[in-house]
């Protein structure tokens, strides 16, 4: 039970390398990213990659976190960028991927209590809200923000992250 409780965060990992790895990707090292890190309160910045490898806005990485934006996301208006690195870089800095990894160990460890998968599944839901709620009380419009989810939403075709990165 434990091995294929871990297997997604393994299977996850392994698939998210080998996909950024694939893509062409370029940093987006842009006035906004900096700023948005000063007003998290980040001590160092976080890479911001844009890939044509990725289909939504996502962190990754345990020991040293990216986050990484789709190619269309050049084509975003400013607002709309700067609430998706308000997301994202909130994860980061909540550490949100390494208590995701966490929970999944602890989840294959007990794999069989059903209270271990409920609250690994809580801690999902409660860790996209939080990142919500940072955004809206940074200054962004909320219904302009769910518009944003909704079209960064329809945009994904797949989930071959598993539990290996955080995305929006």
């Amino acid at each position: 039970g434990v091995v294929v409780g871990l297997l997604p965060l393994v299977v996850g990992s392994w698939r998210r390398r080998r996909l950024l790895r694939s893509g062409a990707g370029r940093a987006l090292d842009s006035g906004l990213v900096r700023s948005v890190v000063r007003e998290l309160g980040m001590r160092r910045g976080v890479p911001v990659v844009v890939s044509g490898a990725v289909e939504m806005p996502m962190a990754a990485g345990l020991l040293r976190p990216r986050v990484y934006l789709p190619a269309e996301a050049g084509r975003w208006p400013g607002e709309r960028l700067r609430a998706v690195l308000l997301h994202e870089l909130g994860h980061v800095r909540r550490r949100d991927l390494q208590t995701q990894a966490l929970a999944a160990v602890a989840r294959a460890a007990y794999w069989p209590h059903p209270l271990a998968w409920v609250a690994a599944r809580r801690m999902e839901i409660e860790r996209e809200k939080a990142c919500d709620d940072l955004v809206v009380s940074r200054g962004i419009d909320a219904p302009a923000y769910a518009q944003a989810l909704l079209e960064v939403a329809v945009f994904e075709r797949s989930r071959v992250m598993g539990y290996a990165g955080v995305g929006m």
